[in-house]
């Protein structure tokens, strides 16, 4: 583009598709570039060539013609209406000086005046109300070169285009909207012998040096009507010269005066210096930083200052102020005692006597040090010697970046070169061009970014700046956040907390109410309430929320009303308010919308029976919360039907509170193929911005996708090997970015990914991830959330998704996911495992359950159980003889807890059996679990000093051939022991010296027999996992689900008899989650493994006499076929029957339908003994 902008029309990466792109923009000439470079910078082959359909048309415009004297022309000649409501005013001019382009002044003030001043278009224009409009665009437009003007007036809105980029707009006040043209439009001037200026307080340029090569007004073309004697455009062209950054151009001194203009980036440093011969400074003019400080009518365009010193000793700087950015004319004169400094035409500096006569003496070289362009006419600036290598000769390369300002949310503007530019944002804002807020965008997001503060944690109230769009068109505002704890359902029973937050909105209302004293008219009376926003931000507030509320109160004297007025007219209300759309509130508190009822009415509690308290004649009060969000906030109040000089009434108007933000909105996809989907068209190339907050688990998913309507352009946010990717795909070309930080932890994370022309920024939790290169940001229009496409292949999103903002858009992430609820996507925090976590299998024996919210996985890793959901028992039988133990425990295995769960029924009338017997490698410490002589469950301890402990449990016993499930934990408090869950042993006292037992052997290798279970010794489980445990093992040992034999202990017949007898016989019966009586099953498996065994050599057997005795042919093979055939050498081939042989050749030869070989003989005997094929 002319501003230096790129402006990508369209861009593809298939031949096959077809879309339409319809650029608002005039062209004369279209490239052709391609944007897909290799690493050499060429472009790389493709494919494909693009198809481009252009709809071109010849242009009638007549040779651009020279102004150097004003022209008037008669519109009502031209056919053009003197007053219309919509106008259009199409300049194209070429000048290297400020002037008067167009004019028009009615006689009852209507005027249109179109000039270039400072380089800058002014348009002037007023349609009869008196109140005139100016539209200011464009910068350095004097730069010689062709530029367009299109002024456009619609009815009441006006829009300013200069090189077909909208600069500015306004809409138009006051009563008038037609815009009436004077009888004579002058181009190129005034002409002052029969103009009379109506117009106070305008500054308009004299008149204009330079080219038109076109100016339509309503289609009309004004130029038809020049005079015939004007001559084809021809301006001279100054010398130009363009210096970069370090870079300077020292020009001799040849003569006065010294003339150039000048068109510099306003960084601070030198401009001009005058050096005399042993380069000392005579005279410097510096370009000041203090730019800001200056009063300016527009912000993104400052004026910057200038200081000139000329060194003579006691002689302060002079400071001047020299405009805008743009052109201006610098003349350096010397007469007589005289050295004036003219900048656009005006003195500003001079200098006489001594110093001037010491200046033009000394004066050698003329010292140009600023980054920006300069020309001349006058002075030869390729003759000048260039200290440096940044510059370009006969060219302008200055490009203006900061106008129109790019930098949003107040932020300044900076060039830094000919082509870039920096934005200054203020302390709230970030991003390239300040579009990036940091504050947040509501009261929930606020909490939830300061949930890990403990002091955030225990503030219910804020006081808060927001900002709703994130960095949008609207502005921040000051809120009060409210948070209140503790709300549970209606018929819930679970104990989880609910939290709900409040932004509360406060406006200028007393504290002590509005009061209105004695006899007044209904409406008589009128409050205006202020929020601090304007109407916009307000109707974007409300509508941001699900529920709004706001209370009202109406305290009143004995001769005031409310609803009603006294006497006969009972028809009017006494008070009522207005809302945003302009409607009237005629009700009060939560009355039914305009039905000029209280909230006792509601209930039949009303004074009298009326529908109001303050209606029945007493003094009384009628309050209430208005929860009508059609009817909030109230804007204005109308008081009034005070009937008597003693009446009262006192309005109290609370602050608008809201709750619900749709932004703060959380669903859940439980269906990896399902996917939300809505149109958001993005048609900025500038910047692209998302925030959003995930939760999730899976490490491959896709969150969102905002794609183009052929799918073949997109921004893509994803999750690779649990690191977020951005992805931008544009003509073929893929860029990404991958976070350093995992986030498929299941906690929130927020997320903000910024790109612009020169880097991407993905943040995770406020931590960057930078990424410089030059990107061509697609066009887009379609939002995909979840799944991209509609085929089941589970490559979409499954978690919880809240505060999604797009380019400064709120997306309803709620309002979406109503319309397919329940397929896949939940409205709230859902998740698999708080389905009926404990029930259905989910997760037992303690196991963890892991949310993955399209599913759910148990992690059984710190239980002594296996199996999808912890419920399979690792356990082993062993027999009399085998042995377990820990040799040296690993380190990082050392905990206070420990678990082990027996079966057995041997009893040891001799002595105890050892269940566990534990003791430390480098001090005296001992631990024994042991099983006594009558079956119960001894604990020994020793900490190897001083104290012993030595404790039976007989409440149980442990050798009744049922399950004994002992958990036991030692810490600096106690050691505690129960089984089966019943306590059985607490011991107070610091048994810390557990830590270091890092010896154990479980289960007497002389006495135990039976089966253990769930062993746990700290963080180790040995019969889980042996070999990460040390576990070492010998003897009879049957690994798995325990026991393969019934365990029992043999006993003789009085026994058998004495229990059969016995009541405590049939008490004993259990059934053993191990026990299973196997005899039989084990007494036929090896006969049924003899037979199986038998029947397979069997059937080896037959089938090897089989393969031996098989038949010829039976088997197809290639052997016939000549494609398989190897390629024989020549050789001799004896054979005893040549007729056979020849019989066969020609059997061979004449089959057409198979190729074979042809054999020939090798002599010309009539019997040949040789032949070859």
């Amino acid at each position: 583009m002319s501003n230096g902008e790129k402006h990508v029309i369209y861009s593809s990466n298939s031949a096959h598709n077809l879309e339409w792109s319809q650029p608002e923009i005039l062209v004369n000439i279209i490239h052709l570039i391609s944007i897909n470079l290799n690493k050499n910078k060429t472009i790389q082959q493709q494919q494909h060539s693009p198809i481009i359909f252009v709809n071109a048309c010849k242009a009638q415009n007549s040779k651009p013609i020279s102004i150097s004297n004003p022209f008037a022309v008669n519109p009502m000649l031209l056919g053009i209406s003197s007053a219309a409501y919509e106008n259009e005013l199409i300049i194209n001019f070429k000048t290297f000086e400020n002037g008067l382009l167009f004019y028009s002044m009615a006689s009852h003030g209507d005027h249109l005046i179109v000039q270039l001043s400072f380089g800058r278009l002014e348009i002037y224009f007023d349609f009869g109300a008196n109140q005139r409009n100016l539209l200011i665009a464009g910068l350095a437009l004097n730069d010689g070169e062709w530029h367009e003007m299109r002024w456009l007036h619609h009815f009441d809105s006006v829009e300013l285009f200069v090189d077909s980029i909208l600069i500015n707009t306004t809409e138009i006040g006051g009563l008038y909207r037609k815009l009436d043209l004077n009888s004579e439009i002058e181009i190129g001037g005034r002409n002052e012998d029969f103009v009379v200026e109506k117009i106070n307080g305008l500054n308009l340029e004299a008149g204009f040096h330079g080219c038109f090569a076109r100016i339509m007004l309503n289609n009309v073309d004004l130029l038809s009507s020049a005079p015939v004697e004007l001559k084809e455009c021809k301006i001279p062209q100054p010398q130009l010269f363009s210096l970069g950054l370090s870079t300077s151009l020292q020009i001799p001194y040849t003569f006065l005066p010294f003339s150039l203009d000048f068109y510099i980036i306003p960084n601070s440093g030198p401009l001009l210096t005058i050096l005399d011969n042993e380069n000392s400074s005579l005279l410097q003019i510096k370009i000041e930083e203090k730019a800001e400080e200056i009063e300016q009518e527009e912000e993104f365009l400052p004026n910057y200052l200038i200081s000139i010193n000329t060194g003579f000793d006691g002689d302060k700087p002079k400071i001047f102020s020299i405009g805008p950015p743009g052109w201006h004319s610098l003349v350096l004169k010397l007469r007589a005692d005289s050295l004036d400094l003219v900048l656009n035409s005006k003195t500003i500096f001079w200098v006489q006597g001594n110093q001037a006569r010491q200046i033009g003496a000394g004066m050698q070289t003329f010292l140009l040090s600023a980054s920006g362009c300069y020309r001349s006419t006058t002075i030869d600036l390729n003759q000048g010697i260039l200290i440096g290598n940044e510059y370009k000769r006969d060219e302008c390369s200055l490009i203006q970046k900061c106008s129109p300002n790019p930098c949003m949310n107040g932020g300044k503007c900076i060039q830094n070169n000919f082509y870039t530019f920096n934005c200054k944002c203020s302390n709230n804002y970030s991003g390239r061009f300040c579009q990036i807020s940091k504050l947040p965008s509501s009261c929930e997001q606020y909490f939830a970014l300061n949930t890990s503060s403990k002091i955030a944690k225990r503030i219910n109230k804020q006081l808060l700046m927001i900002d709703l769009d994130g960095g949008g068109l609207l502005k921040p505002f000051n809120v009060e956040c409210k948070k209140i704890n503790n709300l549970k359902k209606k018929g819930e029973k679970s104990q989880k907390e609910i939290i709900e937050y409040f932004t509360i909105l406060n406006n200028d209302a007393p504290k002590s109410g509005i009061q209105v004293r004695g006899i007044s008219e209904p409406g008589s009376v009128r409050h205006i309430l202020n929020y601090g926003l304007d109407m916009d931000e307000l109707d974007n507030f409300i509508s941001s929320f699900e529920h709004c509320e706001q209370k009202m109160s109406f305290q009143c004297s004995k001769d005031q009303r409310l609803m009603t007025y006294s006497g006969e007219d009972n028809k009017r209300p006494s008070v009522w308010y207005t809302t945003r759309n302009g409607q009237q509130g005629l009700q009060w508190g939560d009355a039914p919308p305009f039905s000029r009822m209280c909230p006792c009415a509601l209930n039949d509690s009303c004074l009298l029976n009326f529908k109001c308290n303050c209606d029945s004649g007493e003094a009384s009060l009628d309050e209430g919360i208005n929860s009508h969000i059609q009817l909030l906030p109230i804007l204005q109040l109308f008081i009034g039907g005070g009937t008597s000089s003693q009446s009262l009434a006192n309005v109290s108007i609370g602050p608008l509170e809201c709750s619900g933000r749709y932004i703060s909105e959380t669903i859940t996809f439980t269906d990896r193929n399902q996917r939300l989907l809505t149109s958001l068209n993005f048609n900025n190339a500038r910047t692209f911005y998302a925030s959003i907050q995930i939760k999730l688990t899976h490490s491959s998913l896709t969150i969102f996708t905002f794609t183009s309507t052929n799918q073949e352009r997109w921004f893509q946010l994803s999750v690779r090997d649990g690191h977020l990717v951005g992805q931008i795909v544009n003509a073929g070309l893929i860029n990404e970015i991958i976070s350093d930080i995992r986030v498929d932890d299941n906690k929130w994370h927020l997320i903000s990914w910024e790109i612009d022309e020169q880097k991407q920024i993905l943040r995770v939790d406020l931590k960057e991830k930078i990424l410089k290169d030059f990107f061509i940001l697609p066009k887009t229009s379609i939002l995909i959330v979840g799944s991209r496409t509609y085929i089941p292949d589970r490559s979409g999103f499954a978690g919880q998704l809240k505060h999604f903002i797009l380019n400064g858009e709120s997306i309803r992430l709620g309002q979406l996911a109503k319309k397919v609820l329940g397929n896949g996507i939940q409205l709230g925090e859902w998740g698999a495992c708080n389905i009926k976590a404990n029930n259905n299998g989910k997760c037992q024996n303690e196991g963890i359950c892991v949310e993955l919210y399209d599913g759910f996985k148990c992690n059984c890793s710190l239980t002594p159980f296996a199996g999808d959901t912890c419920e399979e028992e690792v356990g082993m039988w062993l027999s009399t003889g085998s042995e377990l133990r820990i040799a040296w425990q690993h380190p990082g295995q050392v905990n206070n807890c420990f678990r082990i769960n027996v079966q057995t029924s041997n009893i040891n009338n001799n002595g105890v059996i050892n269940l566990i017997r534990a003791n430390a490698l480098f001090a005296e410490s001992r631990f024994n679990l042991s099983i006594d002589k009558e079956g119960h469950l001894n604990a020994f301890i020793f900490d190897g000093f001083f104290f012993t402990q030595n404790v039976t449990y007989d409440k149980i016993r442990i050798t009744d051939n049922k399950s004994k499930d002992i958990r036991f934990c030692a810490n600096s408090t106690g050691f505690f022991l129960n089984i089966n869950g019943e306590i059985a042993f607490t011991l107070l006292g610091n048994f810390t010296f557990f830590s270091s037992l890092n010896v154990w052997n479980f289960a007497d290798k002389q006495k135990f027999k039976g089966c253990i279970s769930r062993l746990m010794i700290g963080n180790a489980f040995p019969l889980k996992n042996p070999k990460e445990s040390r576990l070492l093992y010998s003897g009879k040992i049957n690994f798995g689900s325990c026991p393969f034999d019934k365990i029992e202990q043999h006993k003789n017949e009085q026994q058998k008899i004495n229990s059969l007898n016995s009541d405590d016989y049939y008490n004993e019966i259990h059934l053993s989650s191990f026990v299973k009586s196997q005899k039989k099953l084990l007494f036929i498996t090896p006969i049924i493994g003899l037979l199986s065994a038998l029947f397979i050599l069997l059937t080896l057997f037959i089938f090897l006499v089989y393969i031996q005795r098989r038949p010829d042919g039976v088997y197809k093979t290639n052997e016939n076929n000549s494609n398989f055939l190897p390629v024989p050498p020549l050789i001799p081939i004896l054979s005893n029957n040549y007729e056979a042989a020849e019989k066969n050749t020609s059997k061979k030869y004449n089959n057409k339908e198979t190729k074979f070989a042809e054999c020939e003989s090798l002599n010309d005997a009539p019997q040949p003994q040789e032949f070859f094929c």
